[in-house]
């Protein structure tokens, strides 16, 4: 009898609460779906990346499973605590009847583990078949081989998913058992027969706290987008609590304004039903400040980590044209002064360092601490000491402009013009040329060996992402003359083999890099102190972007596909649980002469307002929280462009989350239809 009871509650359950159990669907699918891709990743023949690589991406997919499924697993928690309150009236009609409280537990049970074993299989069904495009992906991501690709299932992440969310269910059963130990016939009864009332807050405790919050947010605005002021973790940690607690204070001010402001509105409040829709919406984020505040900082990581995982993949295959890139002495602004180049360290070990190569370019750098900036005609211009400290901590290595050109010819770029007296930044730091673009317009002066030289009419250059060889720090370019003389404290070589195949491509990596070693192993013996030595090939080069970005993506793209679907069902979980509370509310409407026309438009707001103010707010966020991410991204990659990226983000926010508000309004309109 209580299975085939189970079996009724779950049909007429399916009705009123269809989101709830497509979310289940849902977070099964996502969860087998990236873990499953260990075993798709195994089959993979890879022709530009390791099994190491994918090892990384494994093991980071497995820690981020750990935190997705506790994501899930508060989600399925609240929803289920939630639910049970929605089925007193149910409840106190099984006890009247005379059903214990034990056969009422069970009746539970056997609806949990229903509803359990049919979420999983469907969830699991599905991931089978998404995780086929996943290799794909993957693939694609990998610059993998297709060619041994088959449909495989992971038996693996079935049976981690089933272990997951076995215990997710585990608990729901535990909870619900526990509340129902609690319950008191008389108290199940009288739920819901009192309009819950609204509490009006003291409007000038509101408008303090809002100017509290807006100042918060601004701090924390204005600090993300000067990054040089997020300078440790610590400086991180308190703005990120910053933007939490002015979102919170932001949300539960405006409960308590929402509703004052309105009814001073009186052409508005009083026209159609906007009353009844005010005092409904104003009720509604009353009681979810909280409950907005949560899933408007999960909007905001989402746009975050999908705009940068889509701008890290469009990148993803922008590395290095040059076969190998060899570094003596230190790539840092500061270093040891080198007695040789490069080209002489060969020399003394009987090397040819140019031997295999086709075509190169030598680049030499400078102590960069021998440039002084003018501070006081740059404190004039806008440069605050803050910023100065942070251009001084990070000031850029000098290259003579005849070495910064040839690189130039070598990468296929024009080569710069400079007078005798004139500076040039080369922009590997884009965050810092808004500086220099400052100090050029102030006229900064800046000496360099002794010399003063002025900025240049063109004073910033930004740098091609692929010249790797200034790339990461950017350079002070001078003219030659300054640097005669002078010892610098690294030397780059970048070069093209004399290959024309993979395999002659391939067997050079090894030679070169073997001569490279034994020359590096002999100065070690010879000095323990002595100049560093680097060499990075281009297949290493492709090998670490593609492991590094790819995995990254992939991470992201997990993270915010849930958090996504995530703040869409809470919202939609909450609108269908307020649109049951109050049906009896708008048959009242239609009893006094209300048009199914007028209600239903009521509706269609008070829904547009629950998930509208939380995502609005947080593309607001997103603003500025993406300055912060472009810090990054551009030091990576100073070409990159993220609009396409965010277009892509809004696009799959606005089908997945539209799609929640679009079921949730529907299914509301069912319900609150009249008989």
């Amino acid at each position: 009898m209580l299975a085939k009871l189970s079996l009724r509650n779950i049909r007429h359950s399916l009705r009123d609460y269809a989101v709830y159990f497509f979310t289940l669907i849902i977070g099964v699918t996502i969860f087998y779906t990236f873990n499953a891709i260990d075993t798709q990743t195994s089959m993979l023949a890879s022709s530009a990346a390791s099994s190491s690589s994918f090892d990384l991406l494994n093991n980071a997919l497995g820690a981020v499973s750990v935190f997705v499924s506790v994501v899930l697993g508060l989600l399925i928690v609240y929803a289920s605590r939630f639910l049970m309150k929605r089925r007193n009236k149910e409840f106190a009609l099984y006890l009247l009847l005379g059903m214990k409280k034990r056969a009422v537990s069970t009746l539970l049970l056997l609806e949990t583990l229903l509803i359990g074993i049919g979420s999983l299989g469907v969830g699991l069904l599905l991931g089978c078949f998404l995780s086929q495009l996943m290799s794909a992906l993957v693939a694609n991501l990998f610059g993998a081989d297709m060619s041994t690709y088959r449909f495989v299932i992971s038996f693996t992440a079935i049976a981690k998913t089933i272990w997951h969310f076995a215990f997710m269910y585990l608990v729901v059963i535990l909870l619900n058992t526990r509340s129902v130990g609690r319950m008191q016939l008389i108290d199940l009864m009288n739920s819901g027969d009192e309009s819950e009332p609204i509490k009006l807050k003291n409007p000038i405790l509101c408008i303090i706290v809002f100017i509290i919050a807006a100042a918060i947010l601004g701090i924390a605005y204005y600090v993300t987008s000067n990054v040089a002021m997020l300078n440790s973790a610590s400086a991180i940690g308190i703005c990120i609590m910053m933007g939490c607690v002015g979102t919170f204070l932001l949300f539960w001010s405006i409960s308590g304004m929402l509703m004052r402001v309105l009814q001073r509105m009186k052409p508005l409040y009083f026209k159609d039903l906007n009353c009844f829709t005010f005092r409904q919406v104003s009720s509604k984020i009353n009681t979810v400040v909280f409950s907005m505040s949560c899933i408007c900082i999960m909007l905001f990581f989402t746009i975050c980590t999908l705009s940068s995982a889509f701008s890290l993949r469009n990148d993803l295959y922008g590395c290095m044209p040059e076969d190998v890139s060899m570094t003596y002495g230190s790539t840092y602004s500061a270093g040891t002064p080198m007695p040789i180049t490069l080209p002489e360290l060969y020399a003394k070990h009987g090397q040819d360092v140019t031997e295999h190569l086709s075509s190169y370019s030598e680049c030499l750098m400078y102590d960069g601490n021998e440039a002084h900036i003018d501070t006081d005609a740059a404190e004039k211009n806008g440069v605050g000491s803050l910023e100065l400290s942070y251009l001084s901590s990070w000031f850029p290595s000098i290259v003579s402009l005849s070495d910064y050109n040839a690189l130039r010819q070598f990468y296929g770029e024009s080569p710069l013009e400079l007078g005798d007296d004139e500076w040039v930044y080369v922009c590997g730091d884009p965050n810092t040329s808004d500086l220099y673009e400052r100090m050029g317009k102030g006229n900064v002066t800046i000496e360099v060996f002794g010399a003063t030289l002025k900025p240049a009419e063109t004073c910033v250059v930004n740098n091609p992402s692929r010249m790797s060889t200034v790339g990461s720090f950017g350079a002070l370019i001078v003219p030659d003359a300054l640097v005669q003389g002078q010892q610098p404290v690294c030397d780059n070589i970048v070069g093209i083999y004399q290959a024309s195949t993979d395999e002659e491509r391939k067997a050079l990596d090894e030679q070169v890099t073997s001569t490279f070693h034994s020359i590096e192993t002999a100065e070690e013996e010879q000095d323990e102190n002595a100049s560093l030595m680097r060499i990075q090939t281009k297949t290493e080069a492709l090998e670490g972007l593609i492991s590094g970005t790819a995995t990254l993506t992939l991470v992201c793209l997990y993270i915010g596909t849930v958090f996504l679907v995530a703040s869409g069902a809470l919202l939609a979980l909450r609108g269908l649980s307020d649109s049951i509370d109050s049906a009896p509310r708008y048959d009242i409407l239609r009893k006094i002469g209300a048009s199914e026309r007028s209600i239903n438009r009521s509706l269609l707001h008070q829904m547009a307002v629950l998930f509208l103010l939380p995502l609005i707010l947080a593309c607001f966020h997103s603003i500025f929280g993406m300055q912060f991410m472009m810090f990054f991204l551009r030091f990576e990659n100073p070409e990159i462009n993220i609009a396409g990226s965010v277009i892509g983000t809004l696009v799959i926010i606005l089908a997945i989350y539209g799609g929640y508000f679009l079921t949730t309004y529907l299914g509301s309109k069912r319900i609150i239809k009249g008989n």
